[in-house]
C-alpha cells in the first residue's frame, strides 16, 4: 500500500468509485458487471457521499434513491479508465474514498486527486494491490496438483497456509493449469481421498460463473481447462453461509444452482440451515484472516461430503472476495429500515426500477441483465418469503451476483 494511502479512521462523507478490474476478471463475467456494480453502489451512499458512475442505470438509481452524484461519459469497459481520461475537477478536495478495487488505474486517479488538492493523504476502504491480487484467486486454498508427492503434507502446500500461515477448512483439492493436470487431481482425488464426484472451478470470476459441478472422477476428464482452476471433492449443499470483516454476523446465500441469486443475514441467535458449531467455526474463520485485510468476504459451504468421509456434514471454505460484494446492499437495506435480519434477490428485469417495484424495494436495475430487490422481516425467514413472494409473480432470475 503506497505510505500515501491509510485505511478509514472514522465515518464521515466519502466519494464511492466502484469500478470493476481487470485483477478479478471482472469483463469476462455475465450480467454486465461493469454496469450493475456501478448502479447498485448508489445504494451504499448516506447523506454526505458523492457516487461516481456512468450509464442510464447508474443515472436512474441516482434520482430514485435521492443520492448526490457524478456521472462521467462511458468509453472505456472500467469506469476507473474513464476518471483517468476524464479527471473531473469535482473529485479535487475530497479526502476520503470508498473503492472496489485498488488497481493500477485507481492508485494513478487517487495519486491524482491527492497532488491536485495538496492532502498529506487520503483514506480508502480497500485491499492493497498486492493483496487484492493474491486474495481473488482459489488456487490460493489448495496445493497445486505438482506440490502432492507426499500425500500426508499436501495440505502445507496450499498457499494459504504456506505463504500467509492462516488454517482454514477446505474440502479435498487441487489446482490444476491444464487437462493433464486436471487428470491427475482426479486421480489423486479418487486415491487418497475416495471421491469419485468433483467440482471444477475458474480461480477467479464470481456468482458461480464457469463453476461444473458433479464431474465424473473416474472418466477420462475430458473437460476442457485453459488457464488457472481448481479441482475440488463435490459438496452435496446443505447451505451456503457468508462472513464479512468488519460486518456483524453472517449472510446466507439464496443459491440457484450455483449462482447466488441473494443473501439473507443471520445472526448468533437466528441462523437457521446452521448449527451453532458451525456458525462459531465461521467466526473463527474470519479471526484468523490476516490483520492487513481491509475488507473481506467469505463463502463457506456446508454440506454432505462423500468419500473417505463417509458423507459426513462438512463446513469448508469455498471462495474468497476481497471486493465489494452483494452482501453490503443487504446490510445498507437492514441499516435504512433499522431491521435485524433482511434479504436481497437478483433478478433480471424488463424495465428499471419502477419494473422491480413491483416485486419488492428495488436497490438497482440494468434491463434485460441484472436487478435486485429487497425487504425485511422479524426474522430471516421471514425476510426471505417476503423477498422471495411478496404476494407477486416472480420475474426470472439471473446468474449474476
Amino acid at each position: 500500500m503506497p505510505d500515501w494511502i491509510r485505511p478509514p479512521s472514522g465515518d464521515g462523507p466519502k466519494v464511492i468509485i466502484h469500478s470493476t478490474t481487470d485483477l478479478r476478471g471482472d469483463a469476462q463475467s455475465p450480467g454486465d458487471p461493469g454496469a450493475y456494480v456501478e448502479a447498485r453502489s448508489v445504494y451504499l451512499a448516506r447523506p454526505g457521499d458523492l457516487v461516481v458512475g456512468r450509464g442510464a442505470a447508474f443515472r436512474e438509481a441516482l434520482a430514485f434513491h435521492g443520492a448526490r452524484g457524478l456521472e462521467v461519459p462511458r468509453r472505456h469497459y472500467h469506469l476507473s479508465h474513464d476518471l483517468l481520461t476524464a479527471r473531473p475537477p469535482t473529485l479535487l478536495g475530497w479526502s476520503r474514498f470508498s473503492v472496489y478495487a485498488l488497481d493500477d488505474p485507481t492508485i494513478t486517479l487517487l495519486r491524482w486527486i491527492l497532488d491536485r488538492s495538496g492532502l498529506p493523504y487520503l483514506e480508502v476502504d480497500a485491499n492493497p494491490q498486492d493483496l487484492l491480487a493474491t486474495w481473488s484467486d482459489k488456487t490460493l486454498l489448495h496445493p497445486h496438483v505438482d506440490d502432492t508427492a507426499d500425500a500426508a503434507t499436501e495440505r502445507d502446500h496450499a498457499p494459504v497456509l504456506r505463504d500467509h500461515g492462516v488454517e482454514v477448512p477446505v474440502l479435498p483439492g487441487y489446482a490444476v493449469h491444464d487437462r493433464a493436470g486436471l487428470r491427475r487431481a482426479a486421480r489423486l482425488l479418487r486415491e487418497r481421498h475416495g471421491v469419485t464426484r468433483g467440482c471444477l472451478k475458474p480461480a477467479q470470476g464470481s456468482g458461480g460463473y464457469g463453476i461444473r459441478p458433479g464431474l465424473d472422477l473416474t472418466g477420462d476428464m475430458s473437460v476442457p481447462v485453459n488457464g488457472p482452476h481448481v479441482l475440488e471433492a463435490h459438496l452435496d449443499y446443505l447451505a451456503a453461509p457468508s462472513a464479512h470483516l468488519g460486518a456483524e454476523g453472517a449472510t446466507l446465500q439464496l443459491m440457484r444452482g450455483t449462482a447466488c441469486a441473494g443473501n439473507v443475514l443471520v445472526d448468533a441467535d437466528r441462523h437457521p440451515g446452521l448449527t451453532r458449531a458451525q456458525y462459531a467455526a465461521i467466526g473463527e474463520v474470519m479471526a484468523r484472516l490476516p490483520g492487513e485485510l481491509v475488507t473481506m468476504g467469505v463463502d463457506f459451504g456446508v454440506g454432505r461430503l462423500d468419500g473417505r468421509a463417509g458423507g459426513r456434514v462438512v463446513l469448508a471454505v469455498q471462495d474468497l472476495n476481497p471486493t465489494p460484494t452483494a452482501a453490503a446492499l443487504t446490510r445498507a437495506h437492514a441499516l435504512r429500515h433499522n431491521a435485524r435480519y433482511a434479504a436481497t434477490r437478483v433478478l433480471v428485469p424488463e424495465g428499471g426500477l419502477a419494473d422491480l417495484a413491483r416485486y419488492g424495494e428495488p436497490i438497482a436495475a440494468v434491463p434485460g441483465k441484472w436487478g435486485m430487490i429487497a425487504a425485511t422481516g422479524d426474522s430471516p425467514e421471514e425476510a426471505v418469503r417476503a423477498v422471495m413472494t411478496g404476494g407477486r409473480p416472480r420475474p426470472r432470475t439471473t446468474r449474476a451476483e
